[in-house]
């Protein structure tokens, strides 16, 4: 699990949850909504279980069957992409913060330069 603004954790959200609960607010069974836009339900049962993404031509079917922008979707997907790669470098990357007070502003770039010598320090950030 990630955070969001080191505040808030989150778990990236697959369109096909969102998808699998717009079909449950519909009553509408997975099989009969795969056959409806001319998908196989093991597809769609995929897609549903986050092991397929949304592309483009499935996006344009969603919008015609469930009359929810087909952007819409495109934008779950790329968010859920980003979220999850995100959450990826959150859990491999070993982080530390240091804290140091400068008097003279001209020797921050020398001091970032020396810390990022140091070894495992990935990111040097002064606050």
């Amino acid at each position: 699990m990630a955070t969001r603004n080191n505040n808030t954790a989150f778990i990236a959200t697959h369109p096909g949850e969102i998808l699998k609960e717009e079909l449950r607010e519909r009553g509408i069974t997975q099989k009969e909504f795969a056959a409806s836009i001319g998908m196989r339900a093991s597809h769609l049962s995929e897609l549903i279980n986050g092991k397929r993404s949304i592309t483009i031509a499935i996006a344009d079917k969603l919008q015609q069957a469930l009359d929810i922008d087909s952007q819409s979707w495109i934008n779950l997907q790329t968010q859920y992409n980003y979220d999850k790669r995100m959450t990826a470098n959150c859990k491999t990357e070993k982080s530390a913060t240091i804290q140091v007070s400068v008097d003279d502003a001209s020797i921050i770039p020398d001091l970032k330069r020396a810390i990022g010598m140091l070894r495992g320090v990935k990111r040097v950030v002064v606050i």
